[in-house]
């Protein structure tokens, strides 16, 4: 993510002591059909992923309609594009109810804005009307929620049509009204990129100056620990 401070390297080493430390632990203690799974999620805090994609081919392999393992193993594979395909294929398996109670709005809702985010990228156009009808579901059955409001937001910004940027920054300013917690540094930096499209070279450039102001005071506090 942009904005982010990088971790002090004995604070690094001390996660990968750990995560070495669980694994073996893992190998030890933990059954079988869960166990690549686990190692997987290990690897992957190691940066090795290469070897935590097989332990997750592996453990999905073992368990196909595991939920749980399913979803971890999307979390995972949204990280890197070249694996967007496999999250495309399990997310599609939530939302159709295959690995989810219809009750589970929570799953579903997670499941509708990993898939949308995903097509979006692709910039195609049939992409993005699906991702604004996962969209639509999403807000239909929360229409407070800031994750899906920001959501709609990157999703018409994606298309760079001045009327759907306008949308946006509307959208984007309902969010600042419903949520009362602090919004992050990567919102503002796409918040102040649409005004700018826009022309807007006063709300643009104050927040541009918020963004480098609160960058710099949260690398500042890092530094000091």
């Amino acid at each position: 993510r942009q904005y982010e401070v990088e971790e002090k390297p004995d604070l690094v080493k001390k996660k990968l002591g750990d995560a070495e430390e669980v694994m073996t632990q893992a190998k030890e203690s933990i059954a079988a059909d869960k166990l690549p799974q686990v190692i997987g999620q290990c690897h992957e805090l190691l940066g090795q992923t290469e070897e935590a994609v097989k332990q997750f081919d592996e453990a999905i392999q073992q368990a196909p309609n595991d939920p749980g393992l399913l979803e971890a193993a999307v979390r995972f594979y949204v990280k890197y594009p070249r694996l967007w395909k496999k999250a495309r294929e399990i997310l599609v398996r939530f939302i159709n109810g295959e690995l989810t109670k219809k009750d589970d709005v929570k799953t579903l809702s997670w499941a509708r804005r990993e898939l949308a985010q995903i097509l979006r990228e692709s910039g195609n156009y049939q992409d993005f009307l699906q991702a604004m009808k996962l969209s639509d579901a999403n807000l239909q059955a929360k229409p407070t929620s800031a994750e899906d409001l920001e959501l709609r937001a990157r999703l018409l910004a994606s298309r760079q049509l001045r009327s759907l940027q306008k949308e946006a920054v509307k959208v984007l300013e309902r969010r600042a009204e419903l949520e009362p917690k602090p919004v992050g540094l990567e919102t503002l930096f796409f918040q102040a990129q649409i005004y700018l499209a826009l022309g807007d070279w006063v709300k643009g450039s104050r927040l541009m100056a918020r963004v480098v102001s609160e960058a710099c005071e949260r690398a500042e506090k890092t530094v000091d620990k």
